[in-house]
């Protein structure tokens, strides 16, 4: 080991720190710091001089008097840590680097909340957190760019109340929470993926106890039962996100806790949010603001039809399908690539369904109730005889030059809760008439045939296939191995 003793500490980096004098500590008499006195006999090493030695690396018993295995079967970290001082000393300083960096990110802002209040302060918080916040009145939220800047014009609201805060994945911890107490408006919070979020943290919830109605704790490491307790006191609480916790080791134990204590609370993940990490990471979704329920389909579609018009002007067909339809891509690319040009320019093809009439069944998923008093109420008298042919809502394909004329007329033809009658009553309108194509299969095939991909390779679209199936499927048709 005399080689390794010839080696001095050398400065790490520009931080002035001195690998392999230890600790610093003050010098009361001179006003300077000298370095803590080091256990003797240690030899001293800093991490890039050790990387200068080849033989060390290899770890050759000529070097080493010690009778531990190959350090390289143990690490080559841990074989320094076991022999030198300084690697002791460097993870310990890099563990208080750490922590008080965490303190810094959670300091509290009094001389902002003094200067402007405490809605801007909280906003400032958030921000340098590189959250999201949203005051009152406001349909935009304030947020951080890519690299930490953002505007301050939120420093105009400082009478206007925060509504909403954003920090989601944020180092945000109990000490944090100082900079938020004071928000007697906040009715949002989301605090998902927060790594320093504990039973502490949940414990100061309660000063919003009279405001605050979504809160998301999803992917919080460090809550647990004793934590979420905590949250019977927020009495207006409509909306809680408690999934993928870690340390909750009966998800269902808590989900009757949660009943328990918060009856007027719905305890599911917030879809909204689900949405917008999809929308962003694929940039395929569209969002419009109305309930989405079942007779709402045909608000959707006409909101798609005036979306098609404006931002595919050029598509040369428009494929309107389920979510829990299975789409056979390739043939549906053949069948379009084969057609003439003038079928192509007029098609609305799928699973034609004729003579049909409005339900009167009260059973019935599709009943049109003729009492004035129903929510949905359309009497006989608004349509009363037979639909015009259409093409089945589970999927159908039309052309896209048609799309700008399907909207403007659209606009002129009166609602109808059924969304693919609507369609078809539209078409009607435009002078086109559904084709009927044997491939489109709305209504499912045979039981008997559903988990066969043979039975699935001539068909253009099929319902109903959950994502599990779908996937299967695809797989299996586009196997080259497969024999039908």
């Amino acid at each position: 080991m005399s080689r390794f003793r010839r080696c001095r500490a050398a400065a790490f980096g520009s931080t002035g720190l001195t690998v392999g004098a230890g600790p610093r500590e003050a010098d009361p008499r001179v006003g300077s710091q000298r370095p803590s006195p080091r256990p003797p006999g240690v030899s001293v090493m800093s991490l890039q001089q050790c990387r200068a030695f080849p033989r060390l690396l290899c770890a050759r018993r000529p070097y080493s008097s010690a009778t531990c295995p190959d350090p390289l079967k143990g690490g080559i970290l841990q074989y320094l840590c076991n022999r030198f001082y300084d690697i002791e000393y460097l993870v310990g300083w890099s563990t208080k680097l750490r922590y008080r960096n965490l303190r810094r990110k959670n300091a509290y802002y009094g001389y902002t909340k003094e200067t402007y209040g405490d809605n801007v302060a909280a906003a400032y918080f958030v921000l340098s957190n590189r959250g999201r916040v949203r005051f009152q009145g406001q349909e935009t939220w304030f947020c951080a760019d890519r690299r930490g800047k953002y505007s301050s014009d939120f420093l105009q609201l400082r009478d206007v109340p925060v509504v909403a805060i954003d920090l989601s994945g944020s180092v945000l911890n109990y000490n944090g929470l100082d900079n938020l107490v004071k928000l007697t408006a906040l009715r949002s919070l989301d605090l998902s993926r927060c790594p320093h979020v504990d039973d502490w943290t949940l414990s100061r919830l309660h000063v919003f106890k009279d405001s605050l109605e979504e809160l998301s704790l999803a992917g919080c490491p460090q809550v647990t039962e004793r934590g979420l307790a905590c949250l019977h006191q927020l009495e207006h609480l409509r909306r809680l996100d408690l999934s993928h916790l870690p340390s909750v080791p009966t998800p269902g134990l808590i989900r009757i806790l949660v009943e328990e204590m918060l009856p007027q609370c719905e305890h599911q993940p917030d879809l909204r949010r689900l949405i917008a990490a999809e929308s962003q990471a694929y940039g395929d979704v569209l969002v419009w603001d109305f309930e989405d329920t079942f007779f709402n389909l045909t608000l959707k579609d006409f909101l798609f039809l005036g979306w098609a018009r404006a931002h595919c002007p050029d598509a040369r067909f428009v494929l309107k399908g389920d979510d829990d339809v299975f789409i056979n891509t390739p043939r549906v690319l053949a069948y379009l690539g084969a057609l003439d040009t003038r079928r192509a320019r007029a098609l609305y093809t799928g699973q034609v369904m004729a003579n049909a009439s409005p339900f009167r069944q009260a059973s019935s998923k599709y009943y049109i109730p003729e009492s004035p008093a129903s929510k949905y109420s359309i009497p006989e008298s608004f349509y009363a005889g037979p639909y015009p042919a259409y093409a089945g809502g589970g999927g159908y394909i039309f052309s896209g030059r048609l799309a700008p004329a399907l909207f403007l007329l659209a606009q002129h033809v009166a609602f109808y809760p059924i969304d693919d009658v609507y369609t078809g009553l539209c078409f009607q309108a435009l002078g086109v008439r559904a084709e009927a194509h044997p491939e489109f299969q709305t209504f499912d095939i045979a039981e008997k045939d559903r988990a066969d991909p043979c039975a699935h390779r001539q068909l253009l679209l099929v319902h109903q296939r959950s994502p599990q199936q779908t996937m299967q499927l695809w797989q299996q048709l586009r196997n080259p191995q497969l024999k039908c």
